[in-house]
């Protein structure tokens, strides 16, 4: 029998959430693109963009990978590139 720890697995997400948040807005930086405009490739407003950057909203793995996608960055290697992972569950 696995026991989990709940709040191990909460602050293992928000680490999660933070290390992608802070590479996906280095990398539309970098891109020279804004907010408004990633927000409008993926359907939302740019105040999630800044949520999502922040880390204070999780994004889903085909937001992140809409947005590589636009910004012409490989979502894998966007992780390693970050050391953005996620554990094998």
């Amino acid at each position: 029998m696995i026991i989990i720890d709940k709040e191990q697995l909460t602050l293992d997400e928000k680490d999660f959430n933070t290390k992608l948040g802070k590479a996906l807005k280095n990398l539309r930086t970098i891109r020279k693109k804004t907010q408004t405009q990633v927000a409008k490739q993926i359907g939302v407003t740019f105040q999630q963009i800044q949520k999502y950057e922040k880390g204070a909203n999780a994004i889903s793995e085909f937001k992140a990978r809409r947005i590589c996608t636009y910004l012409g960055k490989d979502y894998n290697l966007l992780q390693e590139e970050f050391n953005v992972c996620t554990s094998s569950r």
